[in-house]
C-alpha cells in the first residue's frame, strides 16, 4: 500500500468503507492552480486535507495533495469543495468537481436519453484542480424547488418569471433541488442555459423526474436511472462546503423499475376527461414507480463524511424527496432511514435540511422521537421548501400569458432564500409576486355590511414566507389613521380559500392546463377574529408575522364598513 493512502486514510477519521467489485485504484493529486488551466503544472502545490470520495468511501489528501480511492467500473469518483478554494466552474456555471469511470459507457439500450460515453482506461492520475476562494463571513444560497419544465415554453415561464428576478442577487451559489426538468431529459440543456443567467455556481440534486426510462421490458431499476444525470452533472450524491457550513446533496429518489406504458406523455385529467397539451410521444414509461430511500451506499458516505468533521461544524441536507411526510407508508419521505440520518446530525453544533418535489410550502420540527438528540433540546428543522414552477407551470394565464401556478396549499411560486453566518442560518421562501403580496395572501372581506356585522369577522393570512408554527402572527385595524392595539392570531393549518375556489373556477371551466390538484392542507395559516365592532368608512387591516429567525413579514388590505 502506498503512502499517499496511508496517510490519507489516517487523516480521515472513521471511515465506513463499501466493497467494490473488480475494484481498481485511483490516485491523483487535489492541487492549487494557480494559472487557473485546469492542468497541474510544475511549481503549482498539492493541497493537504482535502477530501476526495468515491461514493461511499471518503479519505483526505496527504500533505503533497495526494490521494487514493478504490473504484469499480461503473463509478464517479469527486473532490469536495473545502472552504478556501473553489472548484472549476464551467461556462454554464456548473461546477465540475469530479471524474466519471465508466469505462464501457451508460448501457443505453432502450433508454429513452443517452448516458455517459465509453470513458476508457483510467487514467494514470486524476487530479482535481482548485483556486483560491475565501467564502464571505455572510453569505446567501438561492434554492430552486422543481423547475420542472415540460416544455420549451415552461423552460421560458422560469426564466421570465423566477431567474430574471433574482438575476442581480447577492447569493454566493444556488442549489436546484431537483425535478430539473420534467421527464424530457433533452430539456437539461435549456435549462441550465437559463441558469447560468444568475453568474453564480450552481448546484443540482438529482429528482424523480429526472430519472431516465427505459421503453422495454425487463430494465433494471435503480442503477441506470441517474445515467442521464451523471453524463450532464456528474454525481448525484456529493458535497461542498463554505465557510462553516457543510452542503450534503443527496440522491434520495430510489426506481423500482419499469412496468409499463401509460396513457400519451402530457394528459391530464380535469375531472372528466383527458386533456392533450403535449402528445410528442404516442406512450410513455410509467414514472411514479419509485420511492424515497438513502441507500446503504449514500448512508455510508454521508457517515464517512460527518465522520471527519468536528462538533462545531455546520451540517445543510439537500435531497428533492422531502425527510418526512404526514401518511406512514407514503412512498415521499425517507423514514426507513430518517432515525439513523438523525443520530448522525445529532452532535453538530446546527444543522438542518431542504426538499422540493410536493409542490407544498411546510416546514418540519424533528425531533427525539425520531433519533434527533441535539445538546440544545431544539428539533431539526427540515424545510420543504416549496417549488419554482408552483403547480407545474398551470392555471390561468395573466395577460403576459404567463400561468399563476398557484400551489395547492395557496402558496405562488417562488424560491428560498437562505442566509449563512458562522454557524447558524435562516431561511425565507420569496414568491414571484410583487408587493406585500410577496410575503402572504390575506383573507378577509373587503366589504361588511352593518356596522353590526363587524365584530367576529374572521381573518386569514396565508404567511408563506414564514416559518408554519413557530412564526408568531398578529392583526389590527387602522382607523382614520389610528391604529388599534395588536391581536393575536391564531396558527391553524387549513385548504387556503382561495386555492380552492381557483381549482373549482378551472375545472368548471374546463381550463387548458388547469392547476387540476385538489387543495391541499396549508401549514401557514393563521386565523384572528375583528375583536370590537368597527364604525362605518374604509379602513385598513394590517397583519404582521414574526418566524423563528427573528424576521418579521407585513402585509396589509383596505376594506369598507358600509
Amino acid at each position: 500500500m502506498k503512502l499517499a493512502f496511508c496517510c490519507a486514510a489516517l487523516l480521515a477519521g472513521s471511515l465506513w468503507p463499501t466493497a467494490h467489485a473488480d475494484a481498481e485504484t485511483v490516485r491523483g493529486t487535489v492541487f492549487d492552480d494557480r494559472n487557473k488551466n485546469g492542468v497541474l503544472d510544475a511549481g503549482e502545490a498539492g493541497i493537504p486535507g482535502v477530501r476526495v470520495s468515491n461514493g461511499s468511501d471518503v479519505v483526505t489528501t496527504d500533505t503533497q495533495g495526494a490521494y487514493e480511492l478504490t473504484i469499480d467500473d461503473d463509478e464517479i469518483v469527486f473532490v469536495i469543495k473545502p472552504e478556501g478554494y473553489q472548484v472549476r466552474i464551467d461556462e454554464q456555471n456548473l461546477p465540475r468537481f469530479y471524474y466519471t469511470h465508466k469505462p464501457a459507457g451508460s448501457p443505453d439500450e432502450n433508454f429513452l436519453f443517452k448516458g455517459v460515453a465509453p470513458t476508457g482506461k483510467l487514467p494514470e492520475s486524476v487530479d482535481f484542480p482548485l483556486t483560491r476562494f475565501e467564502t464571505p463571513t455572510e453569505f446567501e444560497v438561492l434554492m430552486f424547488g422543481d423547475p420542472q419544465p415540460y416544455s420549451a415554453e415552461d423552460v421560458r415561464f422560469y426564466a421570465n418569471t423566477i431567474i430574471e428576478r433574482v438575476r442581480d442577487n447577492n447569493a454566493t451559489f444556488a442549489i436546484a433541488l431537483g425535478d430539473l426538468v420534467g421527464d424530457d431529459l433533452s430539456l437539461f440543456e435549456p435549462l441550465n442555459e437559463v441558469q447560468a443567467g444568475l453568474g453564480i455556481p450552481v448546484y443540482n440534486v438529482y429528482g424523480n423526474h429526472d430519472m431516465n426510462f427505459r421503453s422495454a421490458e425487463g430494465a433494471t431499476s435503480d442503477e441506470y436511472a441517474d445515467e442521464t444525470f451523471e453524463r450532464v452533472y456528474g454525481p448525484a450524491t456529493y458535497a461542498v462546503q463554505y465557510g462553516d457550513t457543510h452542503f450534503i446533496i443527496a440522491d434520495n429518489v430510489y426506481y423500482r423499475g419499469y412496468i409499463g406504458d401509460r396513457r400519451p406523455r402530457g394528459e391530464v385529467w380535469d375531472g372528466k376527461r383527458w386533456l392533450t397539451f403535449d402528445g410528442q410521444r404516442e406512450a410513455w414509461p410509467v414514472t411514479n414507480n419509485y420511492e424515497g430511500r438513502l441507500t446503504p451506499k449514500q448512508m455510508a458516505f454521508i457517515k464517512n463524511y460527518l465522520d471527519t468533521l468536528g462538533d462545531n461544524q455546520q451540517i445543510m441536507i439537500c435531497t428533492h424527496i422531502p425527510l418526512l411526510e404526514d401518511e406512514p407508508d407514503s412512498v415521499h419521505q425517507i423514514r426507513g432511514q430518517l432515525s439513523a440520518l438523525m443520530k448522525l446530525l445529532s452532535r453538530f453544533k446546527s444543522s438542518a435540511s431542504f426538499s422540493g418535489h410536493t409542490h407544498l410550502n411546510r416546514h418540519w420540527y424533528i425531533g427525539s422521537d425520531w433519533g434527533f438528540d441535539h445538546a440544545s433540546g431544539m428539533p431539526h428543522h427540515h424545510f420543504n421548501a416549496g417549488t419554482a414552477s408552483g403547480s407545474w407551470w398551470r392555471g390561468q394565464r395573466d395577460a403576459d400569458g404567463v400561468p399563476h401556478a398557484i400551489m395547492a396549499d395557496g402558496t405562488p411560486p417562488g424560491w428560498v432564500t437562505a442566509t449563512f453566518k458562522g454557524s447558524s442560518y435562516k431561511t425565507r421562501f420569496v414568491s414571484n409576486r410583487a408587493g406585500d403580496a410577496r410575503d402572504m395572501r390575506i383573507i378577509a372581506p373587503l366589504e361588511i355590511k352593518g356596522v353590526e356585522n363587524t365584530k367576529g369577522t374572521v381573518v386569514r393570512a396565508n404567511v408563506w414566507a414564514g416559518t408554519g408554527e413557530t412564526s408568531k402572527t398578529r392583526m389590527r385595524i387602522v382607523i382614520d389613521e389610528t391604529p388599534s392595539k395588536w391581536f393575536t392570531m391564531a396558527y391553524k393549518p387549513q385548504i387556503d380559500p382561495v386555492y380552492a375556489k381557483q381549482d373549482t373556477l378551472e375545472r368548471e371551466v374546463k381550463l387548458y392546463r388547469a392547476v387540476n390538484r385538489s387543495p391541499r392542507v396549508s401549514y401557514n395559516m393563521f386565523e384572528g377574529m375583528v375583536p370590537v365592532e368597527l364604525p362605518l368608512g374604509t379602513h385598513v387591516l394590517e397583519i404582521e408575522s414574526t418566524d423563528m429567525f427573528g424576521e418579521t413579514v407585513t402585509g396589509s388590505q383596505s376594506f369598507m364598513v358600509r
